[in-house]
């Protein structure tokens, strides 16, 4: 809203972005059935990386950012899926739950302290706080990704 959007806008943008997560993020765990799931993971942090660099500028464009935020949520919810299918792969059937549970956990710390973060920043530099923290957030997730990388 900052951006001058009017609050259906606003809103639509969030919707598109769930919408894109529930859909594409289906479409995306199920080709990490049938490749390799950390390339899968991978390849999905790398496009939510060139989202969030690329937000600030789409925001002014609304059927791209439209666009951008369907896709942005689909690699997000693939990486979601991917990496419980991942925990599922990993762990003993015994240590399934606790493991999925600690996933899931820890999913939800980084979306609390993600959104603490945002507004932090927010009060700090202004409506362009958010991407400083999603930027900084995806470069970190990207470097990571990139660190643990095997070549097969």
């Amino acid at each position: 809203m900052m951006n001058k959007l009017s609050i259906e806008r606003s809103a639509y943008l969030i919707t598109m972005f769930m919408l894109g997560s529930i859909t594409l993020g289906f479409l995306i765990s199920s080709l990490s059935d049938r490749f390799n799931r950390i390339h899968v993971i991978t390849f999905c942090v790398f496009v939510g990386l060139l989202s969030s660099i690329y937000l600030p500028l789409a925001i002014y464009s609304y059927p791209q950012a439209l666009f951008l935020l369907f896709l942005w949520g689909g690699v997000s919810g693939g990486i979601y899926a991917s990496g419980l299918a991942k925990v599922g792969e990993i762990f003993r059937k015994e240590d399934q739950i606790s493991a999925n549970v600690a996933y899931s956990l820890m999913d939800c710390i980084g979306g609390v302290v993600g959104v603490f973060l945002m507004g932090f920043t927010m009060d700090m530099v202004g409506s362009d706080g958010p991407i400083y923290v999603i930027i900084t957030a995806a470069i970190f997730y990207f470097i990571y990704m990139l660190s643990t990388y095997e070549i097969e």
